[in-house]
Parts: structure tokens; sequence; C-alpha cells
């Protein structure tokens, strides 16, 4: 589909602190998904590009719930401050050029922002006018998560209702070590934990020393001596999470050096 991204015909609202705002639309700047600010009505909007006017309802409230997951587990990498937004009423932009701006879907939490000067874009009679910037680690991974989908889906689950509990942690974990045994590296080998932490996690999330919030209804295996506190658990997956992707986006940057040749 080729769209005019200086006229989305699908958007939905986005409703939070101001100033959190104010930083994604200077961030999302160079993805297919921005943000911006709607000078008519001075809210801000995420642009749903890659859908069609035969869109129904329930795909664009799934693609805008998809692209602000991802982007909030970014947020969470790169900013470590913890702000919900919500999704708001959409808007349908007709062939006229008319917006409809009547249409409502319930409003959910997603994302994790914080506030930072910026030069803020403004949709303007149809346009989109910005200053030029160097790229912020943010715009590195929201890029890297449009074109990595095992990266865009661990930053998904990073924003399930479990993430904090273990089950969430044990399953972010499993994505990561299968990722590495891809690559024939481990969590190990990379220096992100040790075989004593990790398996002290492992044993603590599979037995009755996680309690109620154990992945599994009955203990698998006896807990360890010394069973991690959930805390720790949630520390270790932080520091395990942002070795991987450091490592992914290194990947994508040396794919493509290599691809650009001598």
């Amino acid at each position: 589909m080729t769209c005019d991204r200086s006229r989305p015909i699908w958007a939905i609202q986005i409703v939070g602190d101001r100033e959190f705002l104010e930083y994604l639309a200077e961030q999302t700047e160079s993805l297919d998904n921005w943000i911006f600010r709607e000078e008519s009505d001075d809210n801000f909007y995420l642009a749903l590009t890659n859908l069609t006017r035969k869109a129904e309802f329930e795909e664009v409230w799934a693609c805008a719930s998809n692209r602000v997951q991802e982007l909030s587990g970014a947020l969470k990498f790169t900013r470590r401050l913890v702000e919900p937004l919500k999704l708001g009423r959409v808007i349908y932009r007709h062939e006229d050029g008319t917006l409809d701006q009547s249409i409502c879907l319930p409003a959910d939490a997603f994302a994790d922002l914080s506030p930072s000067a910026v030069h803020l874009r403004i949709w303007r009679n149809g346009g989109r006018t910005a200053q030029p910037r160097e790229e912020t680690l943010l715009q590195k991974f929201a890029l890297l998560m449009q074109a990595d989908p095992l990266v865009a889906k661990a930053l998904r689950l990073t924003e399930l209702p479990d993430a904090d509990i273990w089950t969430g942690l044990y399953r972010l974990g499993e994505l990561i070590q299968e990722d590495l045994k891809l690559s024939d590296t481990d969590l190990f080998e990379r220096g992100w934990t040790s075989k004593k932490e990790w398996g002290c996690f492992r044993r603590t999330a599979n037995s009755s020393a996680a309690g109620d919030a154990s992945r599994h209804g009955a203990a698998n295996e006896d807990p360890p001596d010394r069973p991690m506190q959930l805390q720790e658990a949630r520390e270790l997956l932080q520091r395990v999470m942002d070795g991987w992707l450091e490592y992914r986006l290194a990947l994508a940057e040396t794919a493509c050096n290599n691809s650009l040749g001598p």
C-alpha cells in the first residue's frame, strides 16, 4: 500500500503527560508509524500508515496496541522512567480530506515515556516539518524493532500484565536463550549472568519457592537453598534484556555496514 506520509488515512489519539508526548513525537519522526501533534485540536496521534480504508476497528486497535507496546519496551530500555499512556479516539481521513474524529475505542495503558527538551514537529496544512538531529538510542531501537520481529516480540512481552512476575520473566528469558542458541553463544559466554545465578532463577521460578506465581501449578523441581527474590529476578532479566538488545542492535548495524561494502 502506498501511503502519503503527510496525510495518513488512520490515526489514533495518544493521551498522557504533554512533556512525554512531545518527547515521543520527536523521537518517532523516522518510523513508519510516528506520533504527531494535530494542530487543529492540539492533541497527539499515532499515524497508522499500514492500514487501508477498508480496515476494521479491531484491526486498527490491534495495530495501535502492538506499535505502542513495542515502543514502550524500547523506552523502558533507553529511558528507565515509567509514565502510562492511553489510546483514545480514532481519526479517519476520508478521500476528500475531511476527518471523522467521532470513532471511539476503549482506552488502556501501554507506554512508558520520559520528558525531554525537543523541537516539536507540528502537523500543519497537511504537511510535516522537523529539525534535523542526531539519531538517538531510542530511535535506533525503534527502527530495529520494525526490522527485527524477534526484538519487537521481546519488547511486547515486557508490556504484558505478567511481565514483572515469574511467568513473564521466565518467558522472556526463554526467548533470549533460544535466540542465542541459534548464534552458537549463550548468556554466560556473553557475561550477562552466571550459571549459578541463572540456575537459581530457573529453579525458583519452577518450584514452590515462587508461591502461587510459580510457572507451574505443581512444583516441577526442588527450590534452591536460597531462593531468588522476585525483585532480584526482575533486576536479572533487566540486565539480560539490556545485553541482548545491545547484541541485536550490534548485529543489525554490522549487517547494514556489510551491505554497504567497502
